[in-house]
């Protein structure tokens, strides 16, 4: 998968690192686009494995700082909803537990919760495992539902309080994980 200029998928390097933390923080968040769209996320990466994976075991890191909550919509083909969708190679993807988008609350059953954890379920079942890792203070009234229902086990959910402890949780998590 070839990511794009300016695209904040590209992992950061050293080299890249101003760069990217300056384009951040240049960005500005339209309203109603601060959601976190948790099954998108999840069905984006287990696309990828599909169709790019080489085999042996396949990990998906989930890293949030809170727990799902997205606009209706079909994500992958471009259009809206949700405003921020771009066009992916390994088709599209429709989700209908949302709610408006923005910081407008988390619906359990039926709604968001459900949708990502039907997401999850699915990802799991097809031998993947999840590492979900929860940053922030946003995240903690979602520990267990990101311990119990995302991540593959308990043992599989690594909570980091501070955001500027993720990069040395991250690489101990991968040194653990390889």
């Amino acid at each position: 998968f070839q990511y794009g200029a300016n695209n904040l998928l590209d992992l950061a390097t050293a080299a890249n690192v101003t760069t990217v933390q300056n384009y951040v923080s240049g960005l500005a968040t339209p309203p109603g686009e601060n959601a976190t769209h948790m099954p998108g996320a999840l069905a984006f990466a287990d696309a990828i494995l599909e169709e790019e994976g080489r085999g042996g075991k396949e990990i998906v890191i989930l890293i949030t700082d809170g727990g799902p909550n997205y606009q209706n919509g079909i994500v992958g083909d471009g259009v809206t909803p949700p405003a921020d969708d771009t066009t992916f190679p390994y088709g599209t993807f429709a989700f209908t537990g949302g709610t408006t988008g923005g910081e407008n609350g988390i619906a359990g059953e039926p709604g968001e919760l459900a949708e990502t954890t039907s997401t999850a379920t699915g990802i799991k079942d097809a031998g993947r495992r999840i590492i979900a890792v929860g940053v922030g203070e946003n995240v903690a009234g979602f520990d267990d539902y990101l311990a119990d229902d995302i991540a593959s086990t308990p043992d599989d959910f690594v909570a980091v309080a501070e955001a500027e402890n993720l990069g040395s949780e991250l690489q101990a998590l991968i040194t653990e994980v390889c």
